[in-house]
């Protein structure tokens, strides 16, 4: 099979990982690629690749690293979708699914056939007219272009005008996403299993702040008004601006993220975990 790996290069452990796994899969016959940037930074050049040739038929993707190195190995394979199986080298991981200890086992399974996979849905920004496009696991979000700095941002659903948000950014979240940048704004937690468009504003002045939860289908536009421009950004990172005259349309990716599980979804867990909730995890009578 043909293996890719995407390491957290900042962290020596995950780069001596990734090392020790290359090496038992290149003596079992299986092909390894590491994408250029982080094989000069992790030093496993031997395994080196262009980036923009390393998703090309993948047939797995092991991520070695937190969920900022998920969204990197997301952004890696966005022409050529291979399915992840990501190794938590960070704190909780939300995206992960297996301790350093495990990930030789769970390769070995993924080489067996002994796993599943679950599908995650992305979302895609399309500037309009110009039709350039960006993709998210976690969200797509429309910000003014100057920090501290109010934007009116015209949300329309299906065409009609909803309202416009006096706000710092939005922010339009996956069910994958909820528990990220929109969770820190006030938005609410989704079920990852659940297709929908998470809508959530930052820091705004005024009355009507809450979030809306919509169908991937519906039609959502954003817009700013006046002459400045606003920033556009993907998982994290600025992608581009949205000028004025136009407008930022969003929507359900056409294919979204695989990941290799072995195990049932496990997101109330870790949302006890990380919140430190209190009783007994069990069913009622």
């Amino acid at each position: 099979m043909r293996i890719g790996f995407v390491p957290n290069s900042l962290r020596s452990e995950a780069s001596a990982l990734t090392a020790d796994l290359a090496r038992w899969l290149e003596a079992e016959g299986h092909t390894v690629r590491v994408p250029g940037y982080e094989a000069r930074s992790a030093g496993l050049d031997r395994w080196s690749v262009p980036d923009d040739d390393f998703a090309a038929g993948l047939d797995v993707v092991v991520v070695v690293g937190g969920d900022g190195t998920v969204l990197r190995a997301v952004d890696l394979t966005t022409r050529s979708r291979a399915p992840l199986l990501s190794v938590n080298m960070g704190r909780l991981g939300y995206l992960t699914e297996v301790e350093p200890s495990g990930a030789r086992r769970a390769i070995e399974g993924f080489l067996a056939g002994d796993y599943r996979v679950e599908r995650r849905m992305t979302v895609v920004g399309r500037v309009e007219p110009s039709g350039r496009q960006y993709e998210g696991l976690n969200e797509v979000v429309l910000a003014g272009g100057e920090v501290g700095r109010l934007a009116d941002i015209v949300c329309a659903i299906d065409d009609t005008e909803f309202t416009v948000y006096p706000c710092d950014a939005l922010v339009v979240a996956t069910p994958t996403g909820s528990t990220a940048y929109a969770f820190s704004a006030g938005g609410p937690i989704v079920s990852p299993g659940l297709d929908s468009l998470v809508v959530v504003p930052v820091a705004a002045h005024s009355l009507f702040n809450r979030g809306l939860v919509l169908r991937p289908d519906e039609g959502l536009m954003l817009r700013i008004n006046g002459e400045r421009p606003g920033a556009i950004s993907a998982d994290g990172r600025q992608v581009d601006e949205l000028r004025p005259g136009e407008s930022l349309r969003l929507s359900a990716g056409a294919d979204g993220v695989t990941f290799v599980r072995f195990r049932e979804l496990r997101l109330l867990a870790l949302l006890r975990q990380q919140f430190g909730l209190t009783g007994p995890a069990r069913r009622p009578a």
